[in-house]
């Protein structure tokens, strides 16, 4: 569904993503399991667009635009394609702590990742050495 100015919008200003969402669906993506989460339903996009812009000016909407403008700040609008790329970039992270999680506990399986033991020394005769 395409967000319209007169449809609710939501600001997450602490969790994984901040930004402004369309939807309760992916506000509850970017909150769950964040330590802190702070979020805001907004009746329409333009009052969502304001408290976004006065969370980037630090309490000072004026301040907060200026900053998206040039580039300090994140326009908050988060696009389907950058969500997926987080989402993506996230999973990926998470596999490779579980894995290292899993190797330093023992639980792996995998022979790769521990090294092999090292060559046994060639066996010499003694009339081989000097």
């Amino acid at each position: 569904m395409e967000q319209t100015a007169e449809m609710p919008c939501y600001c997450v200003f602490r969790g994984w993503f901040p930004g402004i969402y369309g939807s309760m669906n992916e506000v509850q993506q970017q909150v769950n399991g964040h330590d802190s989460p702070n979020w805001m339903r907004y009746p329409t996009v333009a009052s969502a667009m304001d408290a976004w812009a006065e969370f980037c000016g630090d309490g000072n909407a004026e301040l907060g635009r200026a900053r998206i403008t040039v580039g300090e700040a994140p326009s908050g609008f988060i696009s389907q394609l950058r969500a997926d790329m987080q989402r993506t970039a996230l999973q990926a992270l998470q596999e490779a702590f579980d894995s290292q999680c899993s190797i330093a506990q023992g639980e792996s399986d995998d022979d790769d990742i521990v090294p092999p033991p090292p060559p046994t020394p060639p066996l010499i005769r003694p009339s081989m050495q000097h």
